[in-house]
């Protein structure tokens, strides 16, 4: 029996980015222009895994999963900052988001180590 080839996984991403337009602005500095669906950990880790009726697999992008950022087309380009560990999310964060985080990146001291990069480097290097 022959083997049928899959297509890739698509995904969709609806609910975050409806929760990123209800928001209206930057999580972080409150711009409200080119704001982006920032993952608090990663796509790989959050984005979660749904079967259709008919056997096709999917992904969507949970709420609790983004938060809004602002993107590469503005003064402070948030999304890019934190992507890039310069930035500290976890103050702005919402509980559920937390939640999401820490089951997320598979413990509380991952989830820090990813939302507080700058505030979790300066902490390794006054120990």
């Amino acid at each position: 029996m022959a083997k049928t080839k899959r297509g890739p996984i698509l995904t969709d991403p609806s609910l975050g980015r409806d929760k990123v337009d209800a928001e209206g602005e930057c999580r972080y500095c409150g711009g409200n222009k080119d704001l982006e669906m920032a993952h608090t950990i990663g796509k790989a880790e959050q984005d979660l895994e749904t079967v259709g009726p008919r056997g096709g697999r999917g992904k969507y992008v949970p709420e609790a999963a983004v938060i809004p950022l602002c993107g590469g087309f503005t003064e402070n380009n948030c999304h890019y900052r934190y992507d890039c560990h310069e930035i500290d999310i976890l103050p702005v964060l919402y509980l559920a988001e937390e939640l999401n985080a820490v089951q997320a990146a598979g413990g509380l001291y991952a989830a820090y180590r990813r939302t507080c990069p700058t505030s979790f480097q300066a902490e390794r290097e006054s120990a």
